[in-house]
């Protein structure tokens, strides 16, 4: 479980996010919505530990956000943690070793399924297959929770809306999604609940 009491920043004397109250349960995926500049991104980033929050608690497992909570949060963003000089094999491989239950076949599955050229240095794809490449691994690191921003953002909407189709059924029934998206067209058959940030 994620839960989120009296959530608050300030940037340059004003309140981003002021007062939020959140949470979310096992085998939801919540949609958090907003025009740009509502805060998703920071919303989330305050989850993963990366900002401090002004005000509010964060607790997830009734844990705060720390390394040893790591291994259980998948997370992708556009500041992508990956090495570009290494390919995508090479990332699975190093990665398997950190995520106690890593999923090669998953892995494998969606390397096949956004078809993706395992060997090729990140260095050498575009940015639409490094974010594939991001999104496998999150997948097959198999956590409890998944915490995706704004993904496949370079895409028709139609072929976003077919990949997170297809990553949302094959989830574990205790999985926790968080999918923070500009754009709410389409989600509505495909999350739980919908959030919405306001400027």
């Amino acid at each position: 479980m994620i839960e989120i009491t009296g959530l608050k920043k300030i940037y340059d004397e004003k309140a981003i996010i002021d007062g939020l109250n959140f949470s979310a349960n096992e085998g939801e995926i919540v949609g958090i919505f907003g025009a740009k500049g509502s805060g998703k991104s920071l919303f989330l980033k305050m989850i993963m530990g990366i900002v401090k929050p002004d005000e509010g608690k964060i607790a997830i497992d009734n844990k705060f956000i720390s390394k040893n909570t790591y291994k259980d949060v998948a997370y992708v963003t556009s500041e992508r943690a990956l090495f570009y000089d290494m390919s995508t094999v090479e990332h699975m491989e190093y990665l398997r070793y950190y995520y106690p239950r890593f999923s090669e076949e998953i892995f494998n599955q969606y390397v096949q399924f956004f078809q993706l050229p395992i060997n090729a240095r990140l260095e050498k794809l575009s940015a639409e297959d490094v974010e594939k490449v991001d999104i496998a691994l999150a997948m097959a690191k198999n956590t409890k929770y998944l915490i995706l921003d704004d993904p496949f953002r370079g895409l028709k909407p139609k072929d976003r809306l077919r990949y997170l189709q297809t990553m949302f059924s094959n989830l574990r029934e205790d999985k926790i999604v968080l999918v923070a998206m500009r754009n709410s067209q389409g989600m509505k058959n495909l999350v739980s609940r919908a959030f919405i940030l306001e400027k």
